[in-house]
């Protein structure tokens, strides 16, 4: 199996010499836009998980500014 970063940079040759074997392409043709979709949820994922890191951040500083309140 070749590796996604190797398909992406050397795209063109994979497909000429897929094509010199009578591989059908119509699958491989369809790469570059899956590639592009998966890098971008990727990259939404790890917004998110940011996000969330952040915010269970905050949670716990407000809990913890919570215990400090001095009992009236």
């Amino acid at each position: 199996m070749l590796d996604m970063k190797f398909v992406r940079e050397h795209y063109d040759e994979i497909k000429l010499k897929l094509n010199k074997r009578g591989e059908d392409l119509a699958d491989f043709d369809k790469f570059p836009v899956l590639d592009g979709k998966r890098r971008e949820l990727i990259k939404e994922t790890e917004t998110l998980k940011s996000k969330r890191n952040d915010v269970s951040q905050e949670i716990a500083k407000k809990k913890k500014e919570k215990k400090k309140m001095p009992m009236i």
